[in-house]
């Protein structure tokens, strides 16, 4: 199935006046350096989404390895989400390309879910071990290694894993302003976000300078300090945005490093148009009948669309927000049951938003 990630090429002040203000929303720096020559985020989107959910699939998985407290029930509420999160955006191909290993993956992190429940804790450690092979199985099936060994689609899953949600900062972010006992525990899983963003720097660091590396590791210092341990500490009166400015420091200096584009947000006529591209072939792979594919591919486009234009449109055109986050949610509860009329629904949302705002 044939995507497409061309953006409208027409020059629009009402576009660069929007670059402006997502840049002051989202604090993305609005100029770029002219060495960057990569764009990961837009070359290898569907491979990044894979690897991206993999990563947070071992990452919730080294959390509850790593975790020592008394009382597992909080942080399982968090581990639960491999199979009602992270495995749907990676079931549809994975199912497509090697059928055997999906049957097994979902088994390995039921099981270490049922072992978990059951205060099976002598069975738990190897069953961990292999769920987390087999999600590293799953990538190497997902990405070709001549993908998965650029520096620059290194650098990309490195950023998300610090700065989109469920990774490094966002999982301080929902710690401190937690509501619910369990997302007190986005902390173990910002912490084990951070331990493997510490390991994709280290595969990196060979092509840095030494200016480089100083700010890099400068960023990770400071991070290190709000993350010393798997379990959480007391996050009473604590800023929520902590780990944000030296989340963005370690990108922004990442983006010298491999001379790439780190911050798809940055050109939103061609999000707006990859989050479309991806709807549609979604559409289409639900008409082939391949379900499971298609809720893929919706999850992958409500992933890019929450990361880089829900605050976007949701400010200048709210009317188009309310119908997008309406029909994504639709299908991503039930793509059999929301049909093709939703996909229609959430396609025409989208054409809207992005004439209205000249995307």
């Amino acid at each position: 199935m044939k995507r497409t990630t061309k953006a409208f090429a027409r020059p629009n002040l009402a576009l660069a006046a929007v670059v402006v203000v997502a840049g002051l929303l989202l604090g993305v720096p609005t100029a770029s350096a002219q060495y960057n020559i990569y764009n990961p985020f837009f070359d290898y989107t569907v491979a990044v989404g894979h690897a991206h959910a993999a990563e947070i699939i071992g990452i919730r998985l080294a959390a509850l390895a790593a975790y020592d407290g008394d009382d597992l029930d909080d942080l399982l509420e968090q581990t639960e989400k491999v199979l009602t999160r992270e495995f749907p955006r990676l079931a549809g191909s994975l199912r497509l390309v090697a059928p055997g290993l999906a049957a097994d993956l979902y088994e390995a992190l039921e099981e270490v879910l049922e072992l978990a429940e059951e205060e099976e804790y002598d069975e738990l450690p190897a069953a961990i071990t292999r769920a987390r092979q087999l999600a590293r199985a799953a990538y190497a099936a997902l990405v070709p290694v001549e993908v998965a060994e650029r520096p620059e689609f290194v650098a990309a899953v490195a950023a998300l894993l610090m700065l989109a949600d469920d990774g490094v900062a966002e999982g301080f972010e929902d710690a401190v302003e937690a509501e619910d006992e369990d997302d007190i525990y986005e902390y173990s899983n910002g912490w084990a976000a951070f331990q493997r963003v510490k390991q994709l720097w280290a595969n990196l660091r060979p092509l840095a300078s030494e200016a480089q590396a100083a700010e890099i590791e400068l960023a990770l210092a400071r991070i290190e300090e709000l993350y010393p341990s798997v379990t959480p500490p007391d996050l009473q009166g604590a800023d929520p945005e902590a780990v944000e400015d030296p989340g963005r420091q370690f990108v922004s200096t990442l983006e010298g490093v491999v001379q790439a584009y780190l911050y798809p947000e940055r050109e939103l006529g061609r999000v707006a148009a990859t989050v479309a591209d991806l709807v549609a072939d979604g559409r289409a792979a639900y008409e082939a009948g391949l379900t499971e594919l298609a809720l893929e591919r919706v999850l992958l486009a409500q992933f890019f669309y929450r990361e880089n234009l829900r605050r976007l449109f949701d400010l200048i055109v709210p009317e188009a927000h309310a119908q997008i986050t309406e029909a994504f949610e639709a299908l991503a509860e039930d793509v059999e049951a929301a049909g093709v009329a939703t996909f229609d629904r959430l396609l025409q949302a989208l054409d809207e938003g992005r004439l209205l705002l000249g995307l």
